[in-house]
């Protein structure tokens, strides 16, 4: 091996720590003897050359995969249930069975695919020109793109601009969730994980009789003795049993991982809408809890307008325009407000 290619990984390694150095040498951190140092700020110095790779380096390009990732598996698994598992209950299950997972699963992937297309296809919310603020409101202006930053606006390093009532940047809508996209994207997760968890417990009799049971069917499986092993292992018999096997196992193992992850990423959001905040906001308001408890003094979120007013606000429902069809049917309804004013709950305005 060349003497140089040997030496790539330890050039990489150290290159990174010569920039990491610099960077502590730039914000003049001697970590040993400053004593105001706290982890935060700490962490937020040492990880800083991760977020920049992460944010400049493959994030921008992630994006399109993982789109991309989302919309394969989703039509990976409605041909296995369309083309597979429907002539298999047809054949050898109650068709009473079909008549009723047909119409639910239907349901579930209009309604996922609905609502990801305008999660895709619907910007999260910008902030207006400069003329929008008046002569006795000064707005602030963003100190990465010189914009107006109204309340609860971030800039997002990655989309390169500021995001109105901005909660982050999900590579799987390949955009920023926004103000006037969060709807689509919670409601995406609560269908998202619905369907997961609904065609897990549907396929898990399959999935056990194959696995943990003997198999009781000598015209579907057929039993032979393993030559490395003592145990005896079923085998399908033929191709088409082949494949309903391994249909089985994909849509078991997707279905079962997809509900775990996306169930906690659906409990974050419940408890941020519950809350009245976004995944920034939590961070902050956290923050600021902390830094007022050290003062006596209690914080209180001024976008939190109790358990009900906040999920009226994240559904765009209020009491005079509220129907059931929003939230069960294809809406398309627009949030309440511009995200550029917003009320408090003091009733004041920003």
């Amino acid at each position: 091996m060349d003497a140089k290619l040997r030496k790539w990984p330890y050039r990489k390694l150290k290159d990174a720590a010569h920039f990491l150095w610099n960077r502590l040498k730039i914000r003049r951190v001697p970590l040993g003897s400053r004593t105001d140092l706290t982890l935060d700020y700490a962490l937020d110095i040492v990880l800083e050359p991760c977020f920049r790779l992460i944010d400049k380096g493959y994030l921008n390009h992630l994006g399109p995969v993982m789109v991309v990732l989302v919309i394969v598996l989703t039509l990976s698994i409605i041909a296995i249930l369309l083309l597979v598992m429907l002539p298999w209950y047809l054949q050898y299950r109650n068709i009473l069975l079909v008549v009723w997972h047909f119409p639910v699963a239907t349901y579930l992937f209009f309604s996922i695919s609905f609502h990801y297309i305008q999660g895709l296809r619907t910007p999260p919310g910008y902030p207006p020109p400069a003329q929008y603020s008046s002569a006795n409101q000064i707005q602030p202006l963003c100190s990465k793109c010189q914009g107006l930053k109204p309340p609860r606006t971030h800039h997002c390093t990655i989309c390169n601009r500021c995001i109105l009532r901005m909660d982050h940047h999900c590579p799987w809508l390949n955009s920023c969730v926004g103000h006037y996209n969060h709807r689509y994207f919670f409601s995406f997760m609560l269908y998202m994980w619905f369907g997961s968890a609904y065609l897990c417990i549907f396929v898990y009799p399959e999935f056990k009789e194959l696995y943990y049971l003997p198999v009781n069917h000598p015209e579907v499986y057929s039993m032979m003795q393993n030559a490395s092993s003592s145990g005896t292992v079923y085998v399908p018999e033929n191709p088409v049993h082949r494949l309903h096997r391994r249909s089985v196992i994909y849509m078991f193992l997707l279905s079962g991982a997809a509900s775990i992850s996306v169930f906690c990423l659906l409990m974050w959001h419940v408890t941020l809408i519950s809350c009245g905040e976004t995944s920034i906001e939590a961070h902050i308001n956290k923050k600021e809890t902390k830094r007022l408890a050290a003062q006596g003094r209690k914080y209180d979120n001024p976008y939190d307008f109790g358990f009900w007013g906040n999920w009226r606000n994240a559904l765009g429902v209020s009491h005079n325009n509220f129907r059931w069809r929003h939230l069960l049917w294809f809406s398309v309804h627009q949030p309440e407000g511009n995200g550029v004013q917003w009320e408090t709950s003091v009733h004041e305005h920003c």
